[in-house]
């Protein structure tokens, strides 16, 4: 994995968040479709209709898409969990400047004023951060 890498899944992770968020809620939207479909009587002499066949067949369609979506959800939920973690193993000033400058999209200056350093000391601690990062993620 490069440096470029790491930044990339920096730079995603507000966007990893929302795709969760979207996925959720779409998954939630599923879930009551499919609550509410028409239930089928189920006794000895049901005759079989094209009615029943199709009411079956959009069952299964939309519990295969929320499937299909709550993959999609446990996916992205462990790529934030091992962007999260690798964060958080950071000393305290490297996991300060990862989350002011890429959660928090603090401009250098806005980081300078609340760690009390300077912008090249910063930018030293960053690459430091990413090097750091590039081998945790790589394990």
């Amino acid at each position: 994995m490069q440096i470029e890498e790491v930044v990339e899944k920096l730079r995603n992770y507000n966007a990893l968040k929302m795709q969760i968020k979207k996925l959720k809620m779409k998954a939630d939207i599923l879930a009551e479709d499919i609550t509410e479909l028409p239930a089928l009587a189920c006794s000895e002499r049901v005759q079989t209709s094209n009615t029943r066949k199709v009411v079956e067949e959009n069952t299964l369609k939309l519990i295969q898409e929320k499937s299909i979506v709550e993959n999609r959800i446990k996916k992205k939920e462990d790529e934030l969990k091992v962007i999260e973690l690798g964060v958080s193993e950071l000393p305290y000033y490297e996991r300060k400047i990862i989350q002011l400058r890429y959660f928090y999209k603090c401009s250098w200056r806005e980081c300078e004023e609340q760690l009390g350093y300077s912008e090249r000391y910063l930018q030293k601690i960053r690459k430091k951060a990413l090097e750091d990062l590039k081998v945790f993620f790589e394990l």
